[in-house]
């Protein structure tokens, strides 16, 4: 734990120049005010628009993305105008070693950039679930910068949306799939128990992916820690298929032929098996089991 007189230590090394702790940028945003008629949860929106809006990228981390997601006719210095074209700012970067930086590492790095596609990607897929959350819970800062951006028009930017985004798709669906497949009772089901046993998911993801279930009725969120089965729970299958990226769009999910055929069913209609009556056909290399 944070103990003050450890900081005080640390803090006394970093003036004494004891502690490198490279250039910082400060920005300061609008002044907001508290007092005690403050709605604190609207207040908290206000801190994060502020946050996201004045959060910088750096050229590191645009080369640490292109190493991973190479896509033709763009380079960092392309994604850099691309950016400042939407209200972003670039700060130059002399860090080397793009390739050596883990993958989840490189993850977080885009949350200080990627917000500025959101509206494109709203545009691109106005009505894809996984996106339409995604850009919902993670989208504080004003899109003013950005309204002015029509939908997307060239294969690049298109690429672009698609590296951004597809894995979002990708591992709403497998959260599915684990659902799907899963032998443990629902009620011991949390998100960090899904990426113990896929560690190549993205926590934040299967986070919103359990939330938005939750909100289409197909699971339930018990006060205790867990889940059960919603009132739509035998939704599942339709529900992964609208995550699927546009071109997946071919069902993800499919009734196994012995629930078809008249497999034990529970008083709500759904199978009573552990899988709940849903089969994986891999459709995406993600599917198959490529990088999961």
């Amino acid at each position: 734990s944070m103990q003050l007189r450890k900081l005080l230590m640390w803090t006394g090394k970093l003036l004494s120049g004891a502690v490198d702790i490279g250039r910082v940028h400060v920005v300061c945003g609008e002044p907001l005010v508290l007092d005690a008629d403050t709605d604190v949860n609207a207040l908290a929106v206000e801190v994060m628009a502020q946050l996201q809006s004045h959060t910088a990228a750096t050229m590191h981390q645009l080369r640490c993305f292109l190493a991973r997601n190479p896509i033709e006719g763009i380079d960092a210095n392309s994604l850099r105008r691309a950016l400042e074209a939407r209200g972003g700012t670039v700060l130059e970067s002399n860090l080397a070693g793009e390739h050596a930086v883990d993958p989840e590492i490189e993850r977080t790095m885009r949350y200080n950039w990627m917000h500025l596609f959101y509206p494109e990607a709203r545009k691109l897929m106005p009505d894809h679930p996984a996106i339409r959350d995604h850009c919902a819970a993670n989208g504080y800062a004003p899109s003013a910068h950005v309204d002015l951006v029509d939908t997307p028009s060239t294969p690049q930017l298109h690429a672009l949306l698609e590296a951004l985004f597809r894995p979002i798709c990708d591992e709403y669906v497998a959260v599915a799939r684990w659902l799907s497949e899963t032998m443990t009772p629902m009620a011991e089901v949390t998100s960090g128990r899904i990426v113990q046993e896929r560690p190549a998911l993205h926590l934040p993801n299967v986070e919103g992916a359990l939330a938005l279930l939750c909100e289409r009725d197909v699971l339930s969120a018990l006060e205790g820690g867990g889940f059960a089965w919603g009132s739509r729970g035998e939704s599942l299958a339709q529900w992964a298929v609208a995550c699927a990226w546009s071109e997946d769009a071919a069902p993800v999910l499919r009734r196994r032929p012995d629930v078809a055929n008249g497999a034990e069913d529970d008083d709500r209609g759904r199978s009573k098996d552990p899988a709940h009556g849903f089969d994986w056909v891999p459709r995406t290399p993600l599917a198959r089991g490529a990088t999961l």
